[in-house]
């Protein structure tokens, strides 16, 4: 599954592909993680003005940020799935500004449906404030991109 895992019901998701997949298959969940470094700034911006757009409070945002959300790890340990390997490579990207508006335009919380009117005030804001960050739009990304894989337990094979 890449990056869907958390809009799901996840504990009845892995009950429900308990019943599906093999013995000796796994669960793998793909992600990505943006380390907090100078290259990656143009992220931050982009939440900044994302936020100001209503972002910050949409539900699952708000829930993956509380202190009682549980990882993709937590729930995965007392699954039918507990054996867990992780397999990421860093890497890096050279982004224009058309890259990055359209990236925001495909998120949930910035999608243009999900803006409807002010999605043209959005892009404008989004555009001058990475203008403003690199006159030359041209930014750099560095990127974990990761799978998470999660085999059954001594029972179902590993």
């Amino acid at each position: 599954m890449g990056r869907a895992f958390h809009w799901m019901e996840r504990a009845a998701t892995l009950e429900n592909l308990d019943k599906l997949i093999a013995p000796g298959g796994a669960v793998v969940l793909f992600e990505d993680d943006h380390p907090n470094t100078v290259e990656n700034r143009w992220r931050k911006l982009l939440d900044e003005v994302a936020n100001r757009y209503g972002a910050a409070e949409e539900p699952h945002r708000r829930a993956r940020s509380s202190a009682d959300y549980r990882s993709h790890e937590s729930i995965l340990l007392e699954s039918a799935f507990p054996v867990l390997e992780s397999l990421g490579v860093i890497v890096e990207r050279e982004l224009s500004a058309d890259d990055i508006v359209g990236l925001a335009f495909s998120l949930s919380v910035t999608a243009r449906h999900k803006l409807g009117e002010r999605a043209a005030a959005f892009e404008s804001e989004l555009r001058a404030a990475l203008a403003e960050l690199s006159p030359d739009g041209r930014f750099r990304e560095i990127a974990e991109l990761r799978a998470l894989a999660a085999w059954r337990g001594s029972d179902g094979c590993a």
